[in-house]
């Protein structure tokens, strides 16, 4: 983890990591960066500090998100990776229900984050699940067109289990077993 944050893999300048490095060093980035692998880098930076009390892997979490805050979200929506310059504005429920998820985890060692993750949750479900229906993606001021597969299901259901751990707000179990019902529902087979 040491290594990780300490090499050209993690922005030190912007926060984030890149999707992945070029060389054996790790002294040669892919300049790209993807919700998904940050919202998990960032879950095991703050596993981490919660573990071995590292100071540095909490600042390593909290400079991720909050790259991903101010330049790879709007309106409380997050996007799905930055390449170079280039930001792909498409929402996918699966990723932003990760970071999301993340969000309420460093919640439980600074509070602001908890708010944000609850204001960022509204937001993803008021967008992409629609009259019961959960939908798999769209792009910002979109429409969705796209239903839901079985991992957005999988990672809303964990996001709503760990709003409910973080407020106690019971209705949050109840959409989660919403989605685990629909999910049984679309994707069960005997």
């Amino acid at each position: 983890l040491q290594n990780m944050q300490n090499k050209q893999f993690y922005d030190a300048k912007d926060g984030g990591f890149y999707r992945y490095s070029q060389d054996d060093m790790w002294e040669k980035p892919h300049l790209e960066k993807t919700l998904y692998d940050n919202a998990l880098l960032s879950q095991l930076y703050i596993d981490a500090y919660l573990f071995y009390k590292d100071e540095s892997f909490l600042k390593t979490a909290k400079e991720t998100l909050d790259f991903w805050l101010k330049s790879m979200s709007k309106d409380d929506l997050l996007f799905t990776s930055i390449y170079k310059d280039t930001i792909n504005k498409r929402v996918k429920t699966s990723q932003s229900a990760m970071m999301i998820r993340t969000l309420f985890s460093l919640g439980n060692i600074d509070e602001k984050y908890k708010q944000k993750a609850l204001s960022m949750l509204k937001k993803l479900t008021d967008t992409l699940y629609i009259d019961s229906t959960l939908y798999n993606s769209t792009f910002v001021d979109k429409l969705p067109q796209t239903k839901a597969v079985l991992e957005d299901y999988a990672f809303l259901s964990q996001t709503f289990i760990s709003a409910y751990n973080s407020t106690k707000d019971e209705l949050y179990l109840i959409e989660a077993q919403k989605l685990t019902n629909k999910a049984l529902e679309e994707f069960y087979q005997n």
